[in-house]
């Protein structure tokens, strides 16, 4: 991703508080939802944005602990109204859009017991946040 930030003249801020490897699961779906976050975000941003990412360790509903990943833009954002449809099927407000990236990365998410979830203001830009518990398969 390194060339298409540099080119894009983005500056990324890495905000890593948990340490590695500290989630178990299919490594090549998870790079899948990652990569597909970040290519939104980069898209949705111009020249002279910021892209975030960020990761910590926090304690999770059931006494176990959580891998929090934050992926934030300083794009357009997304209108109130599509922020609650993001994850439906079909639904895009890209030209040239499936409606299914979104859609896969939830279910990739669900399939690994996390949850994702956007937020988004329009002109301020989008956070997409991903919970996944630690340790488990």
């Amino acid at each position: 991703m390194q060339p298409r930030i540099g080119g894009k003249l983005i500056t990324l801020q890495k905000n890593y508080y948990a340490a590695t490897d500290v989630v178990q699961g299919d490594d090549a779906q998870l790079q899948q939802v990652f990569m597909n976050l970040l290519l939104n975000a980069l898209e949705a941003m111009g020249p002279n944005g910021t892209l975030t990412i960020g990761t910590e360790i926090t304690g999770g509903e059931n006494g176990g602990q959580v891998l929090k990943i934050q992926i934030q833009d300083t794009g357009v954002g997304i209108a109130p109204e599509n922020v609650a449809r993001l994850f439906e099927p079909f639904f895009t407000t890209k030209k040239n859009g499936t409606g299914l990236g979104l859609v896969i990365c939830r279910r990739i998410i669900e399939e690994h017991h996390g949850v994702i979830q956007a937020h988004s203001e329009a002109g301020q830009g989008s956070t997409f946040s991903i919970s996944l518990p630690v340790g488990v398969v």
